[in-house]
């Protein structure tokens, strides 16, 4: 019995598979929650250890933005977007492709996706740079990141990156019951505007300080539109869509999440004549903001506005969609 065990175990052995299945990793709970923004996904946190930072970087020509979490001796996980998400039989062949003599040690699927550790054996010619190097990677699709590190001297380094990914999750934001929240109606206080482009009704807004009109150029993508640029660049769009048919509330919802997973939405009304939307969003370049979407088909325009910093001047600018009527007389700045 003995030397049929032995048997079995040589095998094992030879053929590059560990000969007994290791318990599965788990995610990492113990040290400090660290932020990851940057990225266009929903806003992720991290628990890393003590002495582990985030940062973010363009990514340049050959890659996208591209988040960093790096620790001492040279660790730098890297936090990307890819175009597509592998299953784990098709990373293992990647990986089997890149270098015949790869060796995974630890393939497994998560619930949201697979973790591969992997010793990357070099070739003879190679040695003098070391026998072989650790990596990880692990997939989070449900998140839109993969995870990982790699030319790591020691598997315990691999282990703890691959752990550390293991702990990525979306940052729990306060639930907001929409139902609760008593609507909003139209500014009342500011500087009426007339926008006689608009034809055949003209339209007029009521609008805060400091915001300057203009009248955007006709073309055949787009119809007159008027312009309102107010502080820290932010600014608002009225204009006519092209589109012949208006969107319900709940389409224009599932084309802004199909668009930006990070979209969270703190204001959702129906109006008299249309709908708002209020949501928070992260773009890579931009971080978070809030965004404003009205729809008003009664007056055949749409209002938005966007990279907004405070949920208070989105609901005041969301007004000022609100406050679109019909209008008479020239233009007036």
């Amino acid at each position: 019995m003995t030397a049929v065990i032995a048997t079995i175990i040589l095998a094992v052995l030879a053929s590059g598979v560990p000969a007994t299945a290791p318990d599965s990793l788990l995610p990492l709970t113990e040290g400090k929650t660290l932020k990851i923004r940057g990225l266009e996904t929903v806003p992720l946190e991290v628990t890393a250890p003590p002495k582990f930072k985030f940062f973010m970087d363009s990514g340049g020509e050959d890659y996208g933005p591209r988040g960093h979490l790096e620790g001492p001796g040279g660790l730098d996980i890297q936090l990307e977007q890819p175009d597509q998400f592998f299953s784990l039989a098709k990373q293992r062949e990647y990986l089997h492709d890149a270098n015949p003599v790869t060796v995974v040690l630890r393939g497994e699927e998560t619930s949201d996706g697979y973790l591969v550790l992997y010793e990357a054996r070099r070739p003879q010619s190679e040695k003098q740079y070391g026998s072989a190097q650790y990596g990880a990677i692990v997939s989070r699709p449900k998140l839109r990141v993969t995870c990982s590190i790699d030319w790591l001297e020691r598997r315990s380094d691999a282990e703890l990156a691959a752990r550390l990914c293991l702990s990525l999750r979306a940052t729990p934001r306060p639930v907001v019951d929409l139902s609760r929240l008593a609507p909003l109606s139209p500014l009342e206080k500011g500087n009426e505007v007339q926008m006689a482009a608009f034809e055949p009704i003209p339209l007029a807004i009521t609008m805060p300080p400091n915001f300057k009109f203009d009248t955007g150029p006709a073309s055949k993508r787009r119809r007159p539109r008027g312009i309102f640029d107010g502080p820290k660049g932010v600014r608002l769009w009225v204009e006519r869509p092209v589109e012949a048919k208006w969107a319900t509330m709940a389409e224009r919802r599932a084309l802004l999440v199909e668009k930006n997973a990070s979209v969270d939405f703190v204001r959702a009304e129906q109006t008299a004549d249309g709908y708002l939307l209020i949501y928070l969003q992260t773009i890579s370049s931009a971080g978070e903001s809030y965004e404003v979407f009205v729809s008003r088909p009664a007056l055949n325009v749409t209002c938005e506005v966007g990279g907004i910093q405070k949920l208070a001047d989105a609901e005041r600018l969301a007004a000022a969609c609100l406050s679109l009527r019909a209008g008479a007389g020239p233009d007036r700045r």
